[in-house]
């Protein structure tokens, strides 16, 4: 074969070899989902990881907006997903329905864009519908303590944005239930956001963030009197937040709120540990539970004024175990002010009709609230 031969058949393989083009993929995240620190995207080519979920990482733009370039046949139709890791947590709608592989094809350099609804997540995550203010989101908060992950929802007063102002922070138990009746457990809420914007705005509160920490399957193992649990919180969660918020960090204005087990931990927590909380709100308290363990703790105490201020309620039609609450709340009353607890730091009250659900919490929360966040010193 002559050297113009050899020529043209380089030349003629060459020609046939595919060329290449860049894609850009931007993925813009839903507001609710915004706060994720990892987005992969994997697809079919290798330079999207040939389908291993977790080997592209796409880098964060702000505002949500993930992006990743690669280099891949030009003309040549490429499918893809996002996921955050593995197949579990992959994008789906709003509806928690999957998503067919999606597909591009670009014949020269691209930018393809995609507005994502949601991500399956454990628990699902609808996007958010009765939410009111500012509220971020951060899912998959890993807990070493119990080997579980959880999702937090961070309120955030109105004019954090554009102001220099730190803030007093208060820690709410089965926050999945607190903001949102598309995230709560028996589809009602507190609307603790609603409750916050409006006494705001009323000039009856300070303005203040509100850290709701979601519960687990692991809820009454966590909340009832576990040190583990407190630690989670005041060495992780509060830590992080201190980190990424303006805070007022003492415990002066740092702060928990809780209703029946929740309740159960908020009172542990504030009382054994002074140094980091100052004020609790337990509404629906269990006292009942273990045969009083919250006396107990209580009367274990040494008998000194402790440096906090104490919201504690119960509804009188409350259910089951519950239903002799009232009694129980005297008597947990009581035992405080036998420890020296001064009876001026303490608000008791019995609600008229009040009931052991989130309807019931939701009028409640108000007055509660305005206890938390009343005279603090900056």
């Amino acid at each position: 074969m002559g050297f113009l031969s050899l020529l043209f058949l380089a030349y003629t393989s060459a020609a046939r070899q595919p060329q290449t083009t860049h894609i850009q993929f931007e993925l813009q995240m839903p507001s609710h989902l915004r706060q994720l620190e990892s987005v992969f995207i994997s697809g079919d080519h290798p330079s999207l990881g040939s389908w291993d979920p977790s080997k592209i990482k796409m880098r964060p733009s702000g505002k949500g907006l993930w992006t990743y370039v690669a280099e891949v046949p030009a003309g040549i139709p490429i499918q893809f997903k996002f996921t955050l890791g593995d197949w579990r947590r992959i994008e789906v709608t709003n509806q928690n329905k999957n998503i067919p592989n999606r597909q591009v094809r670009c014949s020269q350099d691209c930018i393809f864009s995609i507005q994502a609804e949601n991500f399956r997540l454990d628990p699902f995550h609808p996007q958010p519908r009765t939410t009111q203010g500012n509220i971020e989101y951060y899912h998959e908060v890993y807990s070493a303590e119990f080997d579980n992950r959880r999702s937090i929802a961070i309120y955030l007063p109105p004019g954090y944005s554009s102001s220099s102002t730190r803030y007093p922070v208060i820690y709410a138990m089965d926050g999945q239930n607190l903001f949102d009746e598309a995230t709560s457990v028996h589809g009602q809420e507190w609307k603790l956001d609603e409750a916050m914007e409006n006494l705001f705005r009323s000039h009856k509160i300070q303005p203040a963030i509100v850290v709701a920490i979601y519960s687990t399957t692991k809820r009454n193992e966590e909340y009832l009197m576990n040190p583990k649990f407190g630690n989670f919180i005041a060495r992780q969660i509060k830590a992080e937040i201190d980190r990424r918020y303006r805070t007022h960090a003492g415990p002066e204005s740092t702060f928990l709120l809780g209703s029946s087990f929740g309740g159960v931990f908020a009172f542990y927590a504030a009382w054994t540990a002074p140094s980091v909380f100052s004020r609790f709100a337990a509404l629906s308290t269990a006292y009942w539970w273990n045969n009083g363990a919250i006396e107990r703790m209580i009367k274990s105490s040494p008998s000194q004024k402790k440096p906090m201020r104490i919201w504690m309620d119960m509804g009188d039609k409350e259910p089951g175990e519950f239903s002799t609450g009232p009694a129980q709340l005297e008597r947990a009353y009581q035992t405080l002010l036998s420890v020296q607890q001064p009876k001026e730091s303490i608000h008791k009250v019995v609600i008229p009709g009040g009931t052991h659900d989130e309807i019931s919490w939701s009028l409640r929360i108000y007055p509660a609230l305005q206890f938390l966040l009343g005279n603090i010193k900056k």
